[in-house]
């Protein structure tokens, strides 16, 4: 049963829990570059919470105003959750909001980025946006204000009366809270949750809660931003859950998105703590992680590309197999297993996206958000049993590390590159195995004969088989001593091979041999690619997209270009051999 929303966007309502006002919401499809910005009448002033960045909705902010009789004399309260140009921009760059006799309030520290025009606080640096200052009339739960009142003439427009900050209760948790009082007598409550910036706060009027972008900020793009702080964001999302107990917000209305009922709410900030809690080092994301997060969401989305081409294309060529043999039935369930046309649908608008990045028409900030978005859709589609049955688990096992490895990208998490002692030797001669050999044996596959089922399933992971190196002729070389292990992650690992030996394929080599030397402390892995003819090699992205996955395994990849051929060196660290052995 669909439920009732909570509140309409564009048009005119009572308030929820407060008498006698009108709220007016503008919300709607989450948008990074433009927050919600919500207009409220008081019946003497107005209050806007937030102003996003859309011209066209802030000419209907005045032209709402101007509609009401006297509108245009009353003085417009604007409450800022916090100074990210998303949500203040038009403050910052003049807007149709100049026409209004407006009063910024913000908290103490976001008011003084924004009267001063700081470009790192208010990310207009990783915007692409200048600022300029703006004067705060209403600084918010400033330092001085505990256990006092304070009083603020506003030349003409009467007076704000502030509560002094404390506790939502005393002597019970909660996040710290101010009452500003307007001139009508109106009481707004404003909530102290920093951790997404050190100036968040959440804002109550009636029992709406304006609760910014508290809930968004562990996204990728997001986490590590000017200002983070993982330990106060802890405390927020715990302080939010207390305010939520004691029932006075009905309403949850984020910075982006649609407003959420207090159940939603609830959810939502135990999966902000619980994500917080479990990633214990992000670092800070700015212009350098912005552009290395760039970089790898593109070399993501030619790997997607290339990825779901093969699937794709080895699922319909299965399926026609199958038609040729007579099992319809079979080839129509394979041909359903994954949505191809969905699948390019995605990635076609991924494209377009980063065409609008590359041309000026978006910040680069937002590609990453959008390639988390992609990655996370084509990662649903692959959630399959059966498409593990007849689809090479490598290159699955691949789609599903492009978002991880991406996320590890976008918010710099170090991770442990070397959790397992990894035999090299073991996991090479797997690899030179699972590029000659079908999944299935032939013993097998006849002792299948007399059960339909089992038959059936070897018969489609026979048929299923792809060699997935047949240009590229595979041998090794055994060392004559032993080696120690190394510490690596071994799927991680083989995974990263397979995809640099199918690269080198590509590019025009034709013999690969697997080597392994030991230098010290050190263990290297040395790929000897040969070819005939001209001399070729790696592009550059690939060489940028192999070494960023052999960190992650733990590994320094290492090319040397020679006479006829590229030596390729994997340098790891040998693991710690256990005492006594």
């Amino acid at each position: 049963m669909q439920r009732e929303p909570l509140l309409f966007p564009g048009t005119w309502q009572p308030l929820p829990g407060a008498e006698g006002m009108s709220i007016y919401p503008f919300f709607g499809k989450p948008d990074s570059t433009c927050s919600n910005l919500c207009l409220i009448d008081t019946g003497s002033e107005f209050v806007m919470v937030d102003c996003g960045t859309n011209v066209q909705q802030l000419e209907t902010v005045v032209r709402l105003i101007g509609e009401i009789p006297g509108g245009l004399s009353r003085p417009v309260f604007l409450f800022v959750t916090h100074c990210h140009v998303d949500h203040c921009y038009p403050l910052l760059s003049g807007s149709p909001l100049d026409t209004l006799r407006l009063l910024v309030a913000a908290e103490e520290e976001g008011a003084a980025a924004m009267a001063g025009g700081d470009v790192h606080l208010t990310l207009g640096e990783l915007f692409r946006k200048s600022v300029q200052p703006h004067p705060i009339a209403i600084p918010l739960l400033c330092r001085g204000d505990r256990g006092r009142e304070r009083i603020i003439d506003l030349s003409g427009c009467g007076t704000v009366r502030l509560g002094g900050g404390a506790p939502s209760g005393e002597g019970s948790p909660g996040p710290v809270s101010q009452h500003v009082w307007l001139p009508s007598g109106t009481c707004i409550t404003v909530y102290h949750t920093p951790g997404h910036t050190p100036d968040s706060i959440c804002i109550r009027a009636g029992s709406v809660l304006f609760c910014g972008d508290v809930i968004f900020a562990m996204s990728p793009g997001v986490a590590g931003i000017a200002g983070f702080s993982r330990e106060d964001l802890i405390a927020s999302a715990r302080n939010l859950l207390d305010l939520l107990e004691t029932g006075t917000v009905s309403v949850w209305y984020p910075g982006h998105g649609d407003p959420l009922d207090s159940p939603a709410m609830a959810a939502a900030l135990r999966k902000l703590e619980k994500e917080a809690r479990a990633v214990t080092d992000i670092h800070s994301f700015d212009l350098s992680r912005l552009e290395e997060s760039r970089d790898h969401a593109l070399d993501v989305l030619e790997e997607a590309d290339r990825l779901f081409g093969i699937i794709g294309g080895r699922l319909l060529s299965l399926s026609f197999l199958l038609e040729t043999l007579g099992e319809e039935t079979e080839a129509g369930r394979l041909r359903e297993m994954l949505d191809i046309s969905a699948a390019d649908s995605v990635l076609c608008d991924f494209h377009q996206f980063c065409t609008d990045v590359r041309e000026g028409r978006r910040v680069e900030i937002l590609l990453v958000m959008k390639a988390v978005q992609v990655l996370r859709k084509l990662r649903r589609s692959l959630y399959c049993e059966e498409l593990q049955e007849v689809v090479d688990s490598s290159l699955l096992w691949r789609a599903e590390r492009l978002l991880e490895e991406f996320l590890a990208t976008s918010r710099d998490i170090p991770r442990n590159p070397a959790p397992d002692a990894v035999d090299l030797l073991s996991l090479l001669e797997t690899l030179v195995a699972s590029t000659r050999s079908p999944p299935v044996s032939d013993e097998a596959f006849i002792s299948a004969a007399d059960d339909p089922e089992a038959f059936r399933k070897a018969l489609v992971a026979r048929l299923a088989f792809f060699p997935p190196l047949p240009e590229l002729f595979l041998d090794m070389d055994h060392p004559e001593e032993g080696v120690p292990p190394i510490r690596s992650d071994r799927f991680r690992l083989f995974d990263s091979l397979m995809a640099l030996l199918e690269d080198l394929e590509a590019s025009g080599f034709r013999e690969a041999r697997l080597g392994i030397r030991q230098q010290a402390r050190a263990v290297d892995l040395v790929i000897q690619a040969g070819c005939k003819g001209a001399n070729p090699g790696l592009p550059p992205a690939s060489v940028r997209r192999h070494r960023r996955r052999f960190r992650l395994c733990g590994g320094d990849l290492f090319l040397s270009p020679g006479e006829g051929g590229l030596t390729c060196t994997i340098s790891f660290e040998a693991a710690e051999q256990e005492k006594g052995r």
